[in-house]
């Protein structure tokens, strides 16, 4: 059986109108393919760089957000350079920036692609 899904456009759209309706701002730095591109998002609380998650498979077949790399990094030069290094190895990724006003705001954001 066949799980539907709903098209990564779709979940993109939904998480742009519920930031700008919290007065949060976000950013589409990279559109990716409409139905199935993967989704990696760069976390920004207040302005300061929190770090990166990535819409990943879990055991359980649901998706969820986890870091897509091993070591945490926060400083900015070194994710744009790992963001540049995935929007070579995939062209089909969207990147979108979420800068929140505090960390306890992100899980409604997230909420969005459950």
């Amino acid at each position: 059986m066949t799980e539907v899904r709903l098209a990564s456009h779709v979940m993109i759209g939904a998480l742009v109108r519920l930031a700008s309706a919290n007065g949060d701002f976000v950013a589409v730095l990279q559109k990716g393919d409409r139905i199935s591109g993967a989704i990696l998002l760069s976390i920004a609380i207040k302005g300061v760089q929190h770090g990166l998650l990535e819409r990943m498979p879990a055991t359980d077949g649901k998706p969820r957000f986890a870091s897509p790399i091993a070591e945490k990094i926060n400083q900015s030069t070194e994710i744009s350079q790992y963001l540049q290094r995935r929007r070579e190895r995939d062209p089909d990724l969207w990147i979108v920036e979420l800068d929140i006003a505090c960390d306890e705001r992100l899980n409604p954001y997230l909420a969005v692609f459950d």
